[in-house]
């Protein structure tokens, strides 16, 4: 009995490493599919590839996993604990200690098992849905795309028709509201001088900021959110007399980029703070370092709190001297 145990055992362990390395092949084969160029064979191996883990998830890991579990229930008799635990009572009772201690041994062993497989259940199962996202989502965008050449062919041979019909996005829903979709926007690295001059300019910006706000007058200077008028009057004074003392460059959105300069320095920065602050600068019409602002007609959008702001842009251009 002992020896069957310890080959069962030796067996699981065996198995249960073969599992734990599924996730580095799970990652090529899906690697594998991601790079064909050929819409069907990627199609096809991300089918072969679901349809493989499915078997062996629902052959291997699920039942070994139920093997182990010391809460399942069987038909047709105790589960593998309740054995162990029957036999270890009955050494026990004979006053065999040492195999009762074997008995227990084997317990924890097993059991460990059954956690270390649970992982590897869990890990396959989140890899199953997002392939059957992924090919779902992969079917229906080959579907709209077959559907939209079909449409784009019937403009081909009708030379009265240059156009596909707004019917077809009206029918297909696919294509409705695309054109007032966000675009990503571009990282634009250059390695043209003005491109160099503006990363220079804001790195001695931010530098400087560091150097003002360590200064012992902003030490306490905290931009907190709070609904009494009092309170908000004395924030957006700070944050005025603040600004004022930046150093500044041309900027074609001045709140976004103030914004993000101060919004790392300032304990419980509220963007709120910002607006007011530059209102008064602009009833003032005060200079910021040799620049003028400019109220612009453009409008944009900051989120910050789970709150969206909207705001026109503040533009900033130097004032050279004659």
């Amino acid at each position: 009995m002992f020896h069957q145990l310890s080959e069962l055992l030796n067996s699981i362990r065996l198995n249960l490493v073969k599992m734990q390395t599924i996730n580095q092949e799970l990652s090529d084969a899906s690697e594998l599919a991601a790079k064909s160029e050929n819409p069907q064979v990627f199609s096809l191996l991300q089918q072969e590839s679901i349809e493989k883990i499915s078997l062996l998830l629902s052959r291997h890991i699920l039942p070994t996993r139920q093997f182990l579990d010391e809460k399942s229930r069987l038909k047709d008799g105790p589960n593998l604990f309740e054995c162990l635990q029957s036999l270890r009572s009955q050494f026990e009772r004979h006053q065999d200690h040492p195999r009762a201690n074997a008995m227990l041994r084997y317990e924890v062993s097993f059991n460990s098992f059954h956690k270390q497989i649970s992982k590897v259940s869990h890990s396959v199962d989140q890899f199953l849905a997002r392939s059957k996202k992924r090919l779902q989502q992969f079917n229906a965008i080959e579907t709209a795309f077959g559907d939209l050449v079909k449409e784009l062919d019937a403009t081909k041979h009708n030379l009265k028709r240059s156009q596909i019909g707004g019917q077809f996005a009206r029918d297909n829903g696919t294509f409705m509201g695309l054109m007032q979709q966000a675009r990503p926007k571009v990282l634009r690295i250059s390695s043209s001088e003005a491109y160099l001059n503006n990363v220079v300019s804001d790195i001695d910006a931010r530098v400087a900021d560091k150097g003002l706000l360590d200064q012992g007058r902003y030490v306490e200077l905290v931009s907190t959110k709070d609904d009494s008028t009092e309170r908000r009057l004395v924030r957006a004074e700070q944050i005025f007399e603040l600004v004022k003392q930046m150093k500044m460059a041309e900027y074609q959105d001045l709140t976004l980029s103030l914004h993000r300069r101060l919004k790392e320095h300032l304990v419980d920065y509220h963007f709120v703070d910002l607006l007011e602050g530059l209102n008064f600068l602009l009833r003032s019409e005060a200079m910021l370092d040799g620049h003028i602002l400019k109220m612009t007609n453009f409008r944009q959008r900051i989120t910050q709190s789970d709150t969206i702001y909207l705001y026109r842009k503040i533009r900033t251009e130097r004032v050279t001297n004659p």
